[in-house]
């Protein structure tokens, strides 16, 4: 059932993210060994060569670390992480085009894939961390990176989940503190329109999400700096405020569901005593859950799913 359905597509997040940042990582590399190219010890230079020669030829010594060798040419070892982070990529678009209202049901799933792939992409890809992998459009093409169509995809892929669940996909992405930045989806949206990636009604509904973005993320982080949350409201994995709060049976730990299923998503285990649990061991917190969403309704701060009392 569904519930398979999110296990594959987290583990196709886990892929591609691992994929795409082994790829810029080598890129970004290779371009700071570039600039010290200058000053650098020209053995040391023939002894990467020689390693090349030998990963060639069979020959050297066979204990050498074979993922450190394959990095030393840097395009053949971008190159294929980046064929491999196109293919997930794309698996991923189709599934966000297919399964959108699924995903965005998964509440865990729909964090991680809005996290850790689509705000963490659009960051290195349009955001502060643009300039560390530019490159000129020959090298883009020696290494079979084709950022327009991944931040095309990465844009219609919002655009399925908007149109599925608008408020809870700007909540979520609102939550994200590491990548979510106004500016950088203000800059996605330039681009898009720039190099053609979306037209008509598309390019006006990711413009009037980016803008409602903003607006939403700012009134809700001036709510929750100004509301003092108890520390019982909080996850004690995420340290948020909860929506669901749930309890581990072995550890008496409590979290918010969504956070729960994602590491019992993960490995079926409790994070706190390291011992075996299924979702259904999980106890919820009826009177808890009640306090916290009378709280948030009186202070003006949103919660997954909506606020039980609007």
């Amino acid at each position: 059932g569904n519930d398979k359905f999110l296990k594959l597509l987290t583990q196709l997040i886990n892929d591609s993210n691992s994929q795409i940042e082994e790829a810029i990582r080598t890129v970004k590399e290779y371009h700071e060994k570039q600039s010290q190219s200058q000053s650098s010890d020209p053995a040391a230079q023939r002894h990467d060569e020689q390693v090349l020669e030998d990963d060639r030829t069979g020959d050297g010594d066979e204990a050498e670390d074979i993922y450190r060798r394959s990095r030393m040419n840097y395009k053949e070892h971008a190159k294929k992480y980046f064929g491999l982070a196109a293919r997930t990529w794309k698996q991923m678009w189709l599934l966000c085009k297919l399964c959108a209202p699924v995903i965005v049901e998964g509440r865990a799933t729909l964090e991680q894939l809005l996290h850790s792939s689509l705000d963490a992409q659009l960051h290195y890809l349009v955001g502060p961390e643009m300039k560390s992998i530019k490159a000129s459009p020959q090298e883009y093409d020696e290494l079979g990176f084709n950022p327009k169509e991944l931040v095309k995809q990465i844009a219609e892929s919002y655009l399925f989940l908007v149109r599925a669940n608008k408020d809870e996909v700007v909540r979520v992405v609102g939550k994200d503190e590491r990548y979510y930045s106004a500016t950088t989806f203000s800059k996605a949206c330039s681009f898009v329109r720039k190099y053609g990636l979306l037209m008509g009604k598309d390019l006006e509904d990711f413009d009037l999400f980016c803008k409602e973005l903003a607006e939403k993320v700012s009134q809700h982080r001036a709510a929750f700096d100004e509301a003092d949350i108890p520390s019982n409201y909080l996850c004690e994995i995420m340290a948020d405020i909860m929506s669901d709060p749930v309890m581990f049976p072995q550890s008496r730990k409590v979290a918010d569901r969504t956070s729960a299923l994602r590491v019992i998503m993960g490995n079926d285990r409790d994070p706190f005593a390291n011992t075996p649990v299924k979702v259904e061991d999980l106890i919820p917190q009826t009177e808890l859950k009640e306090e916290i969403h009378r709280f948030a309704k009186e202070k003006g701060i949103a919660l997954e799913g909506g606020n039980m009392f609007d």
